[in-house]
């Protein structure tokens, strides 16, 4: 079969390898676009699960993903659940950028970001949304246009790809909520039938109020999938974080913020965002200062700061007092039943 090879006919490729080649210069810039995304200020959290003796265990998703890639454990799903604010997106973006320092497996990340410039008909695509993520992240594969499913499936099979979807619960809101659990078992789906590596994020709220089945087998059981989950941050790695955030001399005032919240509110303080405004509220104040702040820490007064920073980040024409009226008011409507004003809306 020489002749059929060419000159070459010892390279002979797998699927993998043949598939990669038709997009090489679109996954290498895709792989670049990813190792942007690579959080610089980056404390891990700890993800715990059940086995299957029912005890909770500490999990290392890297390694899980890793073993699947190699061949083990291939079409089992994992969702990671944490509260809003918690770090998922900022973890995703950890794990595919450490994986895409490791080919010849691409990982495909999906987020809420990428979905600006869809229209409705694509988004409703899984397909389409999946690899939308390539265009917009400057890699477009645009010879797959129409045939994006086939494309996807088979780079999973090839083990071309491994997927992780962040923020799925507000893809599912996006579409029509009425049909998450058939949203749901369609990426499910995929991974499984392709044998394919698969880790969708999602809000905890999310999963357990709207996502349970209804009968006697767990949702976990019955859709065959690993939950993990994220634990609030303690107090070491808020140390941690503040140590990598901010100079020497500001780090012990930002503990001591930071415990202080902690007090009040241990599972809120153990936030991401929690840390990173914290961090950013000492970075932007006086060292003999910033030791002064703990004295008046509450949660109401962190929000207030919170307000505060947002208007110079986005340029916002309303005080922090403002930002905070116009919030309640709106919670207010919405807990009432009742539809918030134009006025309100406007703000």
């Amino acid at each position: 079969h020489r002749e059929g090879f060419g000159d070459h006919p010892d390279q002979i490729h797998d699927t993998r390898s043949f598939l990669s080649s038709f997009i090489r210069p679109e996954l290498d810039a895709y792989i670049q676009a990813l190792s942007g995304l690579k959080p610089e200020i980056y404390v891990a959290p700890e993800i715990e699960t059940t086995n299957a003796s029912g005890t909770d265990e500490l999990v290392v998703p890297l390694f899980y993903l890793r073993r699947i890639t190699s061949g083990r454990d291939k079409g089992s799903p994992a969702v990671l659940l944490a509260e809003p604010g918690q770090g998922k997106t900022w973890f995703a973006r950890r794990l595919v950028a450490q994986i895409s320092e490791n080919p010849p497996t691409i990982p495909v990340l999906v987020e809420s970001t990428q979905w600006a410039d869809l229209s409705s008909i694509d988004l409703a695509s899984l397909a389409r949304t999946i690899m939308h993520s390539f265009k917009e992240k400057g890699a477009p594969i645009s010879w797959i246009e129409g045939f994006e499913q086939e494309f996807l499936e088979a780079a999973l099979r090839a083990e071309l790809f491994v997927l992780v979807f962040d923020g799925f619960d507000e893809y599912v809101m996006r579409n029509d909520p009425r049909h998450y659990r058939e949203t749901l078992r369609e990426v499910l789906d995929l991974g499984k039938r392709n044998d394919a590596a698969v880790l969708i994020t999602s809000r905890s709220t999310f999963w357990h109020s709207v996502l349970p089945l209804g009968d006697e087998t767990s949702t976990e059981e019955s859709l065959d999938i690993a939950v993990w989950r994220m634990r609030p941050f303690g107090q070491v790695q808020a140390r941690e974080y503040f140590v990598q955030a901010l100079p020497a001399d500001k780090v012990a005032a930002a503990v001591r913020i930071w415990e202080r919240l902690a007090e009040g509110n241990r599972s809120l303080a153990g936030r991401g965002f929690v840390l990173a405004l914290v961090s950013d509220l000492v970075a932007r104040t006086e060292p003999s200062e910033a030791f002064r702040l703990d004295r008046v820490i509450t949660l109401e007064w962190l929000l207030h700061q919170f307000c505060q920073r947002e208007i110079s980040r986005q340029g916002l024409e309303l005080a922090a007092a403002e930002q905070i009226d116009a919030v309640q008011h709106f919670a207010a409507y919405c807990a009432q039943g009742e539809a918030p004003s134009d006025e309100l809306l406007d703000l």
